[in-house]
């Protein structure tokens, strides 16, 4: 009796052990090692290496059963060095021929000009609980296609990293500007064979937060960033040659023939902003996979689809052709050091124009004012000639206003619960009912906000308001939740308020931002009660 309570508590403790470990680690990277080399001729070469083991079954089927690469065959090759799977027992499964699968990336589905982009899908087979996947490949890029090294890479994955390797190879004498965010890792430097080298070994990389809300930025997460480019000025420049050379006299024709009947500039602005957003499919091919280039306006036009950069190519091509000065503005992490990025670190694409004095932002995506130009100094913004712009934080502002119907017909028990329904834009938009009560990483929110939304609610014949005529109002260092009803003859009411002045909050801070959210969101603020007279 005693052997067998001493066996059941061991089980348990076993089993807490595992459900705490599988809980916190899915698998684990033993070692991920990243090259990047620059030849003298101007081709390039990038090898990665991982070697991971599996701990949970969700991990095995869901997560890393394939890897993904996608590359462009018409100016890269893709070489599999080596890739096979290592059983509990040391038993070797190398992945058979069959196992990769050449596809069409998602990214370029419904668009015939990038087609040419493949993903080779690795399928890892002989998978098992403690199994461990050795993945080694190269990417070779034919000299001219890229005009200079542009490395943007997060050093993080969804599960833990214990040894991650970073090197990069330029000429002897070919400047690197670069810079490791994030991170307290220093650089080794290294000359041999007519090669400089760069390297950083980052050891015990924790698995990336899978809480929501993280900060856009990620300042706590390795974060590097290289390039041969010699100033982000020189990069800009790159751009603006681009999306110089691919206007065409196609597009113009067309903005003339849009705004033909236009009224005012403001008027011309936002048909030819209406037919990029909506009568132009949006591409998520990414700049990088593109190769940086842009294909000419009257290509993007006939075939009724581009990529984010060739929308708002179109979008500055067509206000120029109908005389509206206008620049092509990139926004990019301010966390970052601007001279050690090139081009695949920008992260948004916009134009700056003028109306009636006053400089507005046009997105090529959508025509409403995008909200990310609100987040003021948590990024930098530059045009394509290399100006910085200084944008400051602004919260976004709602102000609607609701009718909500009553009615009696529904009451129950002599009572009638009446909701007040969320506003269209502003935090209910955000996803944010339901917060955890802990944090343990930075929470950051959209923007910062001001928002009211009131409502009215004309009583229905025989009802009576029982919810109490009071304003209620919660203040914080960083903003505030108010709720007012009032009644003046048969019409009650109710206006809600929240404020946010700050977008960031620590784990320490965000206990006091949760009791404000929390409030908007309870029954209690979201409900009026009438009853029977």
């Amino acid at each position: 009796m005693k052997t067998s309570r001493y066996f059941f508590t061991l089980l348990l403790l076993i089993a807490f052990v595992t459900t705490g470990f599988a809980a916190n680690s899915e698998a684990n990277f033993s070692k991920i090692e990243k090259t990047w080399t620059l030849r003298a001729d101007g081709s390039q070469e990038f090898r990665c290496v991982s070697e991971m083991t599996l701990y949970t079954y969700n991990a095995m089927h869901n997560i890393y059963g394939e890897s993904f690469i996608i590359y462009n065959p018409l100016q890269q090759k893709l070489t599999i060095n080596e890739s096979y799977t290592k059983q509990k027992d040391g038993n070797i499964v190398k992945t058979p021929a069959n196992a990769f699968v050449e596809s069409l990336p998602y990214e370029a589905v419904d668009a015939p000009g990038f087609n040419h982009l493949k993903e080779m899908v690795v399928v890892h087979t002989g998978l098992e609980i403690g199994a461990t996947i050795y993945l080694d490949y190269t990417i070779t890029t034919k000299a001219g296609y890229l005009s200079a090294l542009d490395i943007n890479e997060m050093l993080q994955e969804t599960s833990p990293v214990s040894s991650y390797s970073v090197t990069i190879n330029v000429p002897e004498g070919k400047k690197l500007n670069y810079q490791l965010a994030g991170s307290a890792v220093k650089c080794t430097e290294s000359s041999s064979n007519s090669m400089h080298s760069y390297k950083w070994n980052l050891t015990n990389v924790p698995a990336s937060s899978r809480e929501g809300f993280l900060a856009i930025n990620a300042d706590d997460v390795p974060h590097l960033t290289a390039t041969t480019f010699g100033s982000f000025k020189e990069a800009l420049a790159e751009m603006n040659k681009r999306f110089a050379a691919s206007k065409s006299y196609g597009s113009r024709t067309n903005a003339e023939y849009l705004t033909e009947k236009a009224t005012s500039d403001k008027d011309k602005i936002q048909k030819i902003q209406n037919y990029v957003v909506n009568d132009l499919a949006t591409v998520r091919v990414t700049l990088p996979h593109a190769g940086f280039a842009l294909r000419d306006a009257e290509e993007v036009q006939r075939t009724a689809y581009g990529t984010i950069a060739e929308k708002t190519q179109m979008l500055s091509t067509m206000l120029d052709a109908v005389g509206i000065k206008n620049d092509v503005v990139v926004n990019v992490p301010a966390n970052l050091n601007p001279e050690a990025e090139g081009l695949s670190s920008i992260r948004h694409f916009l134009v700056r124009v003028n109306i009636d004095g006053q400089t507005q932002f046009l997105a090529p995506v959508v025509t409403d004012e995008p909200t990310f130009i609100h987040r003021g100094a948590l990024d930098k913004y530059f045009t394509l000639a290399g100006e910085e712009i200084q944008m400051p934080t602004t919260p976004v502002i709602v102000n609607e206003q609701m009718e909500v119907k009553a009615d009696a017909s529904k009451a129950e028990n002599g009572y009638l619960v009446v909701d007040l329904p969320a506003a269209g834009k502003g935090i209910d938009s955000w996803g944010m009912s339901r917060l955890n009560s802990e944090r343990t990483q930075t929470f950051e929110l959209p923007t910062e906000l001001d928002e009211t939304v009131t409502y009215t609610i004309d009583l229905p014949s025989g009802m009576e308001l029982i919810t109490p005529a009071t304003n209620r109002e919660i203040t914080k260092p960083f903003g505030s939740i108010s709720r007012s009803v009032t009644k003046e003859g048969n019409t009650v009411t109710v206006v809600r308020k929240i404020k946010l002045n700050q977008m960031q909050f620590t784990p320490a801070e965000y206990a006091a931002l949760r009791t404000i959210v929390s409030e908007w969101f309870t029954t209690t603020n979201n409900t009026i009660l009438l009853s029977v007279k």
